[in-house]
């Protein structure tokens, strides 16, 4: 069996034929040189039904400074306003492109024009192409595109900021619906300068012979440290400081990320079922990356917790609790 799934597989919008429901994201997001400031953009489709009026787009734009600045965007636009085309992958509406070496986009008076170049290739967690396509709930466990040079500019409003020798990746999600919980960590921005990609994610399952279990996967890509295949990982429990460890099997290695609890957003996600989801998200996590050649650090760990548990009334959230897919395109800054 090949180990390399077919790449019509991951550069394609997969739920463009679902014929139930779907969620699927095309992401792009990037640090700077210096680990200062952070960008993300998602390109997210939830299908509720099989019809077109069951589809919707969900359009994310965010910005970040280590000093705790923040810009974020987001807008619902019903699947008719969107033109998607299968192979590339590439997405291309009324103020916005999508393509493996182009993005370009407007919300609001928030607004991107990047170009991505280089870059390592893909990053496939499974071993077999088959497992691909077994029709899992969620599939997380790919990035086509990593350790990616982004240059261009993004603007908030007033404020621009010109990127030049940024790093990141091109992600891509899809499936049935997100994980009840998840943890997920990408790295792209290495304090010894090197070309070098990292991730790893824990991620619950209902399956299992005793009840729920956790798939847990990381690899390494890069700057002479290329490993794969991770057994175990813990699910954060300091209180005030999530924190994702996980251990390679086979070169004793270990790959952990933590970051204190302000450095975090939390994000109001939408899952297939209506139901709301609460990603806790920095881009500047903590990062420790150990094998047998040394120990690699970084201030720029992508770094994310899932679940269904919001938090208590009073703490804020992005979207708020008031806001609905109706409004118009929601803007915020801290």
């Amino acid at each position: 069996m090949s180990i390399q799934p077919s790449h019509d597989l991951y550069e394609r919008f997969v739920a463009d034929e679902a014929e139930n429901t779907q969620l699927e994201s095309h992401w792009l997001k990037a640090n700077s040189p210096d680990g200062q400031r952070a960008i993300w953009i998602r390109h997210e489709l939830i299908c509720t039904g099989p019809t077109w009026v069951e589809r919707d787009w969900h359009l994310w734009f965010m910005a970040f400074e280590r000093d705790g600045s923040a810009w974020i965007a987001k807008e619902v636009r019903p699947w008719a306003a969107m033109t998607s085309i299968l192979d590339g992958p590439r997405l291309v509406a009324d103020g916005l492109l999508f393509e493996t070496e182009r993005a370009r986009g407007t919300l609001g008076s928030r607004s991107w024009d990047l170009v991505l170049t280089g870059g390592l290739g893909p990053m496939l967690h499974l071993p077999l192409a088959g497992l691909y396509s077994l029709g899992a709930r969620n599939n997380k466990v790919l990035t086509p595109a990593s350790s990616l040079r982004f240059a261009g500019e993004v603007r908030m409003g007033d404020v621009t900021w010109q990127l030049e020798g940024w790093r990141g990746m091109r992600g891509h999600t899809w499936g049935q619906d997100l994980p009840e919980r998840y943890a997920w960590l990408a790295t792209h921005v290495w304090d010894d300068g090197e070309e070098r990609s990292a991730e790893g994610f824990t991620a619950r399952s209902p399956f299992g012979l005793l009840g729920p279990r956790y798939l847990n996967r990381s690899i390494v890509q890069g700057g002479g440290d290329d490993s794969a295949w991770l057994r175990r990982a813990s699910w954060p429990t300091a209180a005030g400081t999530p924190a994702m460890r996980v251990e390679t099997q086979g070169m004793r290695g270990c790959l952990s990320a933590s970051a204190p609890a302000g450095c975090f957003v939390n994000l109001r996600y939408e899952g297939t079922d209506g139901r709301p989801v609460l990603c806790r998200s920095t881009l500047f996590a903590e990062v420790q990356l150990q094998t047998r050649r040394g120990t690699r650090t970084s201030r720029c760990g992508h770094l994310e917790f899932v679940d269904r548990v919001l938090p208590a009334e009073g703490v804020a959230t992005w979207p708020p609790r008031r806001w609905t897919t109706k409004d118009e395109v929601y803007e915020a800054q801290r």
